[in-house]
């Protein structure tokens, strides 16, 4: 495997600067999951969670411009030039928009003008920015590490601070908690039963403690699934299983097949779990069966469809920054993208969108050390397909720049180019 590393790497990332997997090592850890962290432990003290919170953006903030410093200082590769272009040509589109919705009438925005800006800016661009800088093979295992143990910290967290409410049964956790996005911990839950699948029936590293790792991060992604109850954290899951079994299932049945019958379990121990502890996880699925107009789903359609005909009104600009009839977004970053910034944007947007699946599907089929970060874009992907904003999905601007900031040829390459690389990491997997 260390030699398929060596022989795919860019040329670039030998360069100096051997010091930023440090800064780009506490961002892996801080910037996916500190904010929910610090909201669970505000939380648990009875203290407003923004009076914490602003110390560990300020951390975040300093990690990021060390990073950005660093990997200029150094020359260190940021994006290879065709995702740049397609993301940086969409936020010209989108700075234009944001400029036209705040300088009109504002009464028909959500927020204040002013809160686009720092959040589209503040917490999804310039992330972005800090997220590209690329990660060389040798610091590869030094980050995993700072955000697996970022995880960790944080699931933990969110499961010890609402054991008392899990027990009692009293449903989902946005019902009595107004500082804590439940669907945000429902996909912090997705991700961790994805990771820890992959590392039991993938991964060969760690010996006979190996799967302890695996077990602990599976459990506390179930407890987090509970909590948060939301529906596509389970499409999440579906699709990062769907991601690794597709490449491996012709030479390695048998444990595809371990991963169905573990995905088969895993689902009868939430169902089971979910009737004890009352959570609305698998009633909400079952909703979609029979959507009644009170019901999220219904409210989520009838923004896409508000959504699709601003796009049909103007499809060459764009016609709002937010879905016009109830001023919100449309919870699909795809279409939002479209209602926005027009055929232009919106183009640039998906298809950038679309390398970012080919390439974590690339990086799941070939490289074990780098399936994570692909795992962390497909499922926040998912997230932002039903239920975040352009100007505030952090996670998933920030898991976009790291998908593409792997150091690896291969990631870009042709089916017919990795197909033989992909029989190499088979070779080295069965042995």
């Amino acid at each position: 495997m260390s030699g398929l590393l060596t022989t795919v790497e860019h040329g670039s990332v030998q360069a100096g600067g051997g010091w930023l997997r440090w800064p780009l090592a506490a961002l892996y850890s801080l910037g996916f999951f500190s904010i929910t962290a610090v909201a669970q432990v505000s939380l648990k003290l009875g203290v407003p969670s923004r009076d914490l919170t602003i110390g560990t953006r300020g951390v975040i903030l300093a990690c990021a411009l060390i990073s950005i410093a660093g990997a200029v200082f150094h020359r260190r590769q940021i994006l290879s030039p065709v995702p740049l272009a397609l993301i940086l040509a969409f936020w010209v589109f989108y700075t234009a928009r944001l400029l036209q919705a705040t300088m009109a009438d504002t009464s028909l925005l959500q927020l204040p003008s002013q809160e686009y800006w720092l959040f589209a800016y503040g917490t999804c661009l310039f992330p972005f920015m800090a997220f590209s800088v690329t990660i060389r093979p040798q610091d590869h295992r030094l980050v995993w590490r700072a955000f697996l143990a970022g995880l960790i910290v944080t699931m933990t967290l969110i499961a010890v601070t609402n054991t008392d409410y899990l027990s009692q049964g009293q449903g989902r956790l946005g019902d009595v908690s107004g500082s804590i996005s439940p669907i945000e911990i429902a996909y912090m839950g997705s991700l961790s039963v994805s990771l820890a699948l992959y590392w039991l029936l993938w991964r060969r590293d760690g010996g006979r403690g190996r799967l302890l790792g695996p077990i602990v991060l599976l459990a506390l992604g179930v407890i987090a699934l509970l909590l948060g109850a939301g529906r596509g954290s389970v499409l999440a899951i579906l699709a990062c299983a769907a991601l690794t079994v597709a490449p491996r299932f012709s030479r390695r049945k048998t444990r595809a097949a371990g991963l169905a019958l573990g995905a088969i379990c895993l689902f009868g121990v939430l169902s089971w779990a979910a009737e004890r502890t009352d959570s609305p996880l698998f009633r909400r699925i079952a909703e979609l069966a029979d959507v009644r107009e009170e019901d999220s789903s219904y409210f989520r359609a009838v923004l896409w469809n508000n959504a699709i005909n601003q796009f049909h009104q103007s499809p060459l600009t764009g016609s709002g920054l937010e879905e016009e009839e109830y001023h919100s977004y449309p919870h699909n970053l795809v279409i939002e993208a479209l209602m926005a910034t027009g055929i232009a944007g919106g183009a640039c947007f998906t298809i950038a969108a679309l390398l970012a699946v080919r390439r974590s599907y690339h990086l799941i089929a070939i490289e074990h050390s780098h399936a994570w970060i692909g795992m962390v874009f497909v499922n926040y992907l998912v997230f932002g397909m039903f239920s975040s904003a352009i100007y505030n999905s952090f996670q998933y601007w920030s898991a976009l720049a790291a998908v593409f900031a792997v150091p690896l040829r291969v990631a870009a390459a042709s089916p017919a180019a990795w197909r033989p690389h992909l029989r190499e990491v088979r070779g080295t997997d069965s042995r």
